[in-house]
Order: structure tokens, then C-alpha cells, then sequence
């Protein structure tokens, strides 16, 4: 029994022993010791096994003596064993700080590893870097060398070109200056007023409405702060007056006149032909005029539209819709007596004389109804109305009568809303809204004044169109006023969406006030220079009271 004890202890110093042996190797590792652990087992196995069979040969009597002996080994044994034990305490305490110092060693080989990361991603990172930076200096050394190429040969065509003749932009820049310098006092002056004018202003300056369509009063004849008021929000180019507007001839001079103080640049329109053709002469007692086709010659004709313009100036329009420039080309024309006949040059030489008669007494004349309603024998008041006859017609007729007018100094030429298929390819669109009937009177008549629609609240225009419809067609037929829609705000807003939207330039809404305020502004260059809004004055107390009091009169 001791004896197996002491093997024990022997056993357990043994592997205590390998095991400080295994701890103490760095490359010591813990599977290597299981297996070396193992083959210590084994080995004491078969020495204890050996050693009880050596136990068995013992004889009896060496066996007392052994058992004296063992007391004896048992007793130093046990000493040992607690020595032995004593050394475990220190042993372990060792044991742990090899562990500790092998958990530091890990950690290290750890870090360094980590290091080791880092530095090859800093070491690719620089590499990147590198070619980056090496690859942008290659660029900027090929864009280099490209504009230093190309500035050599800018310098090569320069030597090349000393020679050729320079132009010098100091004479550019003065032959722009001259081009400028070449528009007329009035040109200059009216391209200012454009510039300054809000766009819907621009817009309104292309109608010619009547005082009602204005105002959405049933019956204007007086102007008070009504009138004002649209007029501040609709400044349009002009007013046309009818029998519904004359009540008396004081009361005709003070309408014009509070108009005229509303706005200076107004054009105060009314359609006095002559004869029974006459607003003014219907209502008022005035000098007779007789109608066109009563007027004797040439003469008379100018006499006519002296008188005409007498007329009217003392009430103070300054734009008569007339004459009517027409050839009679058929007997039963809707012309009726409004024509000078029916030879082109008679009457080409007698519209001529009539304008020069209005334009002397300070009103402009408005030829019309191009191309001409000679022979057309129903009115674009009931519908569609249209003539047969083709371009080469009117050009051996009407167009020669037109021409003379307008070398009169015509300012205005009325399109018509008859159809005219000869003149536009074959369709029924009313000639004021086709831009082949225009473009002949801009172009074929050389006119270069005012183009103004007929009445576009006509059933031959208000059949097929809408108000805004209608208007936007003039404008883009080349058309510079629109005259009566059938619906003037729904015309007006309609072509301000235009030219809003880009579909229409503004532009061509320009080109259009160019014409207008030339005309407006002829007699006005130096009271105009410098006027931010002409025309746009207080209208005294006693004459706004008054009007206050009967603006909304209805015609009883």
C-alpha cells in the first residue's frame, strides 16, 4: 500500500516534471503535451504492472523485512509528499505566470500582425497614389504640349497673315454707332417708348375697340372715371365711336376731350365714308359730304376729304376708316354707292386726293377693304362671303387703285374678312387672317404702315373662330391692329398667353407698336421726348363729376 503511494507520488513528479519541461518551450503546444501525456500514462502502467508481478516471487520472509523497511520508506514518504506538495503551491504559481506570459506572446504576435495589415494597405494605398499624381502630371504635360503646338501655329498664321489686310474694330464698332445714329428723331423715340412698356401694355396697344367694349358699359357717352379706369387696365391703341355715342355736339367735344386727357395717344377713330355712310354726318349738323360715287373727279375727291377732315377735327377724331379704295368690278357689288366707280385708275387718283384732303386737315385715312369687295356680292356680316376673282385680276384692277392711295401717304389699309381663294391657294380663311394676302399688300404693294382687320366681330370671322382665335391669326398674318372682336377681353387675354407662352415673340408684337406709335407720335416728337406715360393725366373736377354722372347713360 505505501509502496503504491510512493509509486504515485513518483508517477505525479514525473508528469509535473514534463509538464514544466513542455511550459517553458516556446513552440510548446497543448496537443503535443495531450499525446506526450498519454504516453506517460502508458509507461506507468506497465511499470505497475510489472512491479506486482515482481511483488508475487517475494518470499514470506522477506516480505516481514520488507514490511520494516516500508514503515520505514512510508514514514519518509510521507515527509516527501508534503514537501512535495509545498513545491506543487510554488510550481503552480509558476505555472500561471507561463501562462500569462503566453497569453502575451500571442497577444504580440497579434499586434504584429495587425502592423503588418496596415502597413501593405499603406504601402498599396501610396501606390495608388502614386500613379494617380504620375498620371495627372502625364496629362497636364500632354494638354501642355498640345496648347504650346497650338500656340506655335496661332503665331505661324499670324507672321503669315501680316500682310493681309486688318480690319479695325474701332471702325466696326463706329459703323454700329453710325447705324444708330441713322434712325430718325421719331424712330428713336418710339423704339424707346416700346421698350419701356410693360408686355400686356404692348398687347392692348393693338386694339381698336368701342368705348362699351372698353368699359362693359351698354352705352358710354360721356368719359369720367369709368373710362379712366379701363383704360388704366386695358391701354389699348383706340377708340371707335358710332351713333350710339353722339348724343350732341357739346356733348361729342367733351367726350373726346375727357378722353384725350385720359390718354393723349389714343386713336379717337369713327367710319365716316360720306354720304349716307356717315356716323357724324347722321347725327350732327356738319358740311355735307356726298357719298363716293357722287364725288366729281379728282378735285372733288380732295374736297371731299378736306371737308371730311374739317369735320372731324372740330369734335376731335383724329382717324377716319375711310375712303373706300375699292374698283367696282361687278353691278351687283355690296359696294353700292361707298366706290368711286369702276375704272382702277379714276379711282386709284380719287382715293388718292381724298387722303391728301383728310391728311392736310391733321386726320389719318384708313384705305379699305383690301383686296377689294368689287365683286362680291354678299356681306361678311350674314356669313361667308368670298370672290371669284383670281391674283391676276385684282392686279390689273384693284391692286393699282391701292397702290395710289398708299403713295398718297395712307396710313392705315383695312383687310377685309371676305375670302378670297384666288389669293390664298384655294381656301375660304378670311383675308385678314391669311398671311399670303398680307404678305401681297407688304410685299407686291410695298405698304409698310399700319395693317388693320375689318370688324372681326362679323359672323364670316365668328363662325369658325373665337375671339382670341381670331386675334392670334391676324398677329401672326402679319395684321398690326385688331379691330371689334367679338369678344375684347377673351381676344386680349388669349394673345397675351400667346406671347406669354412663346408662341407668338414679343417681338413681333414690337414690330407691329413700331408702325403704331410712329403714327401716334408724328406730330408729338418733341412733347413725347422723355414722357414716361403720355397721355395719362387727371382729368379736371368739374368735367370728371359731370361725366360721373352720365358715363352709363343708356341711348333712350
Amino acid at each position: 500500500m505505501r509502496k503504491n503511494k510512493a509509486e504515485k507520488n513518483r508517477k505525479t513528479e514525473k508528469e509535473y516534471k514534463k509538464k514544466r519541461f513542455f511550459a517553458m518551450d516556446d513552440d510548446y503546444d497543448d496537443d503535443d503535451y495531450d499525446e506526450e501525456e498519454d504516453d506517460i500514462d502508458e509507461d506507468d502502467d506497465d511499470d505497475e504492472d510489472e512491479d506486482i508481478e515482481d511483488g508475487d516471487d517475494i518470499d514470506d520472509e522477506d516480505e516481514d523485512e520488507d514490511e520494516d523497511e516500508d514503515d520505514d520508506d512510508y514514514e519518509e514518504d510521507d515527509e516527501d509528499e508534503d514537501d512535495l506538495e509545498d513545491d506543487d503551491g510554488d510550481d503552480e504559481s509558476e505555472w500561471n505566470s507561463n501562462g500569462a506570459r503566453r497569453a502575451r506572446r500571442r497577444a504580440r504576435r497579434i499586434r504584429n500582425q495587425i502592423l503588418a495589415y496596415l502597413l501593405i494597405v499603406v504601402v498599396i494605398a501610396g501606390i495608388i497614389a502614386g500613379c494617380f499624381l504620375g498620371g495627372r502630371v502625364i496629362v497636364q504635360k500632354v494638354r501642355d504640349n498640345k496648347q504650346e503646338k497650338e500656340l506655335e501655329e496661332q503665331l505661324k498664321a499670324l507672321q503669315d497673315s501680316e500682310e493681309e489686310p486688318v480690319v479695325d474694330i474701332g471702325e466696326t464698332e463706329e459703323t454700329e454707332q453710325t447705324e444708330e445714329q441713322q434712325l430718325s428723331p421719331l424712330d428713336q423715340i418710339v423704339t424707346a417708348r416700346i421698350a419701356e412698356m410693360p408686355l400686356e401694355d404692348k398687347v392692348a396697344a393693338l386694339f381698336i375697340v368701342t368705348p362699351e367694349q372698353l368699359t362693359g358699359v351698354p352705352t358710354v357717352t360721356k368719359a369720367g372715371d369709368t373710362t379712366k379706369e379701363a383704360l388704366a387696365k386695358y391701354k389699348v391703341g383706340g377708340l371707335v365711336y358710332t351713333e350710339n355715342n353722339i348724343t350732341g355736339a357739346d356733348q361729342l367735344k367733351e367726350l373726346l376731350a375727357n378722353t384725350v386727357l385720359i390718354d393723349q395717344t389714343l386713336f379717337l377713330a369713327i367710319e365716316e365714308e360720306g354720304g349716307e355712310n356717315s356716323v357724324l354726318a347722321s347725327k350732327l349738323t356738319v358740311t355735307e359730304v356726298t357719298d363716293m360715287a357722287s364725288v366729281s373727279g379728282v378735285d372733288g375727291a380732295h374736297m371731299a376729304g378736306d371737308d371730311t377732315g374739317v369735320n372731324l377735327a372740330e369734335y376731335g377724331f383724329n382717324l377716319n376708316l375711310a375712303p373706300v379704295a375699292d374698283v367696282k368690278t361687278s353691278e351687283d357689288s355690296i359696294l353700292g354707292n361707298r366706290s368711286f366707280g369702276s375704272d382702277p385708275v379714276q379711282v386709284g387718283e380719287m382715293a388718292a386726293a381724298y387722303v391728301t384732303g383728310l391728311m392736310e386737315r391733321g386726320i389719318s385715312a384708313c384705305v379699305k377693304t383690301f383686296p377689294g369687295l368689287g365683286g362680291v356680292t354678299k356681306s361678311t356680316s350674314d356669313g361667308m362671303a368670298d370672290t371669284q376673282r383670281s391674283q391676276s385680276d385684282m392686279e390689273a384692277a384693284e391692286f393699282p387703285a391701292y397702290q395710289a392711295a398708299i403713295a398718297a401717304g395712307s396710313e392705315f389699309v383695312m383687310v377685309g374678312t371676305i375670302s378670297a381663294p384666288g389669293l390664298t391657294g384655294g381656301d375660304n380663311t378670311p383675308c385678314c387672317l391669311s398671311a399670303s394676302v398680307v404678305g401681297l399688300l407688304r410685299n407686291q404693294l410695298g405698304f409698310d404702315g399700319i395693317i388693320i382687320t375689318d370688324a372681326l366681330n362679323e359672323a364670316a370671322v365668328t363662325d369658325y373662330n373665337t375671339s382670341a382665335d381670331a386675334a392670334e391669326k391676324a398677329l401672326r398674318a402679319g395684321v398690326d391692329m385688331i379691330y371689334m372682336p367679338e369678344n375684347f377681353e377673351e381676344a386680349y387675354t388669349g394673345l397675351l398667353q400667346a406671347v406669354q407662352s412663346g408662341s407668338i415673340e414679343e417681338s413681333r408684337i414690337d414690330e407691329s407698336l413700331l408702325r403704331i406709335y410712329r403714327v401716334k407720335y408724328k406730330d408729338k416728337v418733341d412733347t413725347a421726348l422723355g414722357e414716361e406715360d403720355p397721355g395719362m393725366e387727371s382729368v379736371p373736377e368739374g368735367e370728371d363729376a359731370g361725366a360721373e354722372e352720365g358715363e352709363e347713360m343708356l341711348t333712350e
